[in-house]
């Protein structure tokens, strides 16, 4: 997730209000973050906030980030120079490390332990303390328990055994 604030000074973080208003904003007949919406592919959600804060007045843009691929606006993709927006085109450096970093995977959702049984899971993970955590009530059979895990992706059920996830090794492995 991606925030851009208006009405705070870049280097000091100082609050000084914006006189910009985005939600009354139109480009032609639609609304500003409508229109964003439409110039972006793939089509992130940006969302549009307006505040304020000791009577000075903040709008927020929250955008959703992508993993798989950047973002385009009109069919151009730009990457932040320093300040400067710049064409990615102009720095084939970058773009090469941008896709890089998107084809890596995510850390979390890798496999820590693969071809576990039910009875690995259950000896090799804390499970009380996953339901603890979540404020839920422990079930009173193996299969509720396995069933949870999987649903809260901290296991994956592979054709006859199951994946514990980096995720779920980090913060529930016994040992």
């Amino acid at each position: 997730m991606l925030f851009l604030v208006f009405g705070i000074e870049d280097r000091t973080h100082k609050i000084h209000g914006t006189s910009f208003y985005p939600l009354l904003e139109k480009i032609g007949n639609q609304e500003l973050e409508n229109w964003l919406v439409t110039q972006l592919n793939p089509r992130i959600d940006v969302n549009i906030y307006e505040t304020n804060f000791d009577g000075l007045h903040l709008s927020v843009f929250k955008i959703q980030a992508t993993r798989n691929m950047p973002v385009s606006f009109k069919g151009e993709y730009f990457i932040r120079v320093g300040s400067y927006k710049k064409r990615l085109d102009d720095h084939p450096e970058r773009e090469r490390e941008i896709w890089r970093i998107e084809n890596t995977p995510v850390f979390e959702n890798c496999k820590a332990i693969d071809n576990a049984s039910e009875e690995d899971v259950l000896q090799l993970l804390d499970y009380p303390s996953f339901f603890d955590l979540l404020k839920l009530p422990l079930p009173d059979n193996r299969r509720g328990i396995i069933e949870r895990l999987i649903q809260e992706k901290v296991i994956i059920k592979t054709s006859n055994n199951y994946q514990i996830k980096n995720i779920g090794a980090i913060l529930f492995a016994k040992d």
